[in-house]
């Protein structure tokens, strides 16, 4: 027995279209179900589609949000969760929606064509042929990525990693061998709207000319996929991960972040691509990763704006790094191009940081009574003189 639990290639935009399409079957399910363990027969003749009723179209897609039982619904929702999000997350939303249909109708329409004549009867039920469609998409963008799977052979158990290609071959192997064994005319497993539906998944993104993964970046994935840690991978690496996800923050921080380490050009469209994340960098970046090329590129004005540069300072000195933060902030004041309103923040929150956070008493009244100098009418100055006073009066005592 092998049960497929994770693809190691993480989806490259949120899945939403997956998650409802998940939620919309298990949805169905509960009201289709005889206690959520199998349908109820009276449900199945209502939405299922057989050879008899395909003459009604809207059963081709009501069909392919039934199931048979307990099994069926979790078996197709756990491939959905694997596959679907990683093509999704390289198609997009309308594209996968278009190919989720389109291969459920595919699967469904070579099921009838094959099966039909013989068992006009006989319903087809359940999500297969889309989900195979998934799995055949996933067999294209992503033929190298690792899949792993349970086993459980005799008395051994265990996971093991196969590339989606190996994975592919198994489960469509295994349709295909069954279909040209088996009858479909008592039922069972639809076999062939398996096999439509996969083809249609691979050639979907076959004719849209949709970017697919080398075996080099599938490995750089994978890595990523076990470390969580873009870190690891070297700029070659990062670089190709990029024409996936040109503007994934992550990536760019390392790829700028390496190219500034060791010298080398920045490539002007991640450069272009770098600038227009740097807020989220600034705003959800890993201070321990974003600290470091924040304080090099700032080292250069004209580099970033003063105000991002500002803002990670402001960010910095709330997680309890005052150092690095005053560092920053006297960086912007080095700016000829900072704006008064920023010059007057940054020399604030200077003299705020040696004042409370550093304990530096004297480097405080100085920073103070130059901020008083520099920004008289500042609605800040008050204070200022009161924080000087105050400062003086303690080292007096």
């Amino acid at each position: 027995m092998l049960i497929p639990l994770r693809k190691k290639a993480p989806p490259e935009q949120v899945p939403y279209v997956t998650y409802g399409i998940m939620a919309l079957n298990i949805l169905v399910w509960a009201f289709t179900s005889h206690y959520f363990l199998f349908a109820r027969r009276s449900m199945v003749d209502l939405l299922g589609l057989s050879y008899e009723t395909s003459g009604a179209v809207y059963r081709f897609f009501t069909s392919m949000f039934m199931h048979s039982d307990i099994f069926h619904i979790a078996g197709n929702m756990l491939f959905l969760w694997i596959f679907g999000r990683a093509v999704e997350g390289r198609l997009g939303t309308l594209k996968f929606i278009g190919l989720y249909v389109l291969a459920g109708l595919a699967g469904a329409s070579l099921h009838l064509q094959i099966n039909g004549a013989e068992s006009p009867e006989i319903m087809l039920i359940g999500a297969s042929g889309a989900i195979m469609g998934c799995m055949g998409a996933a067999l294209f963008l992503f033929p190298f990525a690792p899949v792993t799977f349970f086993y459980m052979f005799y008395y051994r158990v265990g996971t093991t990693d196969w590339p989606m290609w190996g994975a592919a071959a198994w489960y469509i192997g295994w349709d295909l061998l069954a279909a040209s064994l088996f009858s479909q005319k008592d039922g069972g497993v639809a076999n062939h709207a398996h096999l439509g539906g996969a083809a249609a998944g691979f050639l979907i993104p076959l004719i849209l000319q949709t970017k697919r993964d080398s075996a080099y970046v599938s490995e750089a994935k994978a890595e990523v996929y076990e470390t969580r840690d873009y870190s690891i991978l070297n700029r070659t690496q990062l670089v190709e991960m990029l024409v996936h996800q040109p503007k994934h923050p992550e990536i760019l921080l390392h790829v700028v972040g390496q190219s500034r380490q060791y010298g080398w050009q920045i490539d002007p469209e991640h450069w272009k691509s770098f600038q227009e994340v740097i807020p989220v960098i600034v705003e959800q970046g890993d201070p321990a990763k974003v600290t470091p090329l924040m304080m090099d590129l700032s080292s250069q004005p004209g580099m970033l704006p003063a105000v991002l540069i500002q803002r990670y300072a402001e960010r910095l000195e709330k997680l309890g790094q005052p150092q690095p933060a005053m560092e920053l902030l006297l960086r912007t004041l080095r700016d000829p191009q900072a704006p008064a309103s920023l010059r007057e923040a940054a020399t604030y929150r200077v003299s705020v940081i040696r004042d409370q956070w550093l304990r530096d008493p004297s480097g405080a009244i100085q920073s103070y009574q130059n901020f008083i100098a520099e920004f008289p009418m500042s609605s800040f100055a008050i204070h200022a003189q009161n924080r000087i006073a105050a400062i003086q009066k303690s080292l007096q005592a």
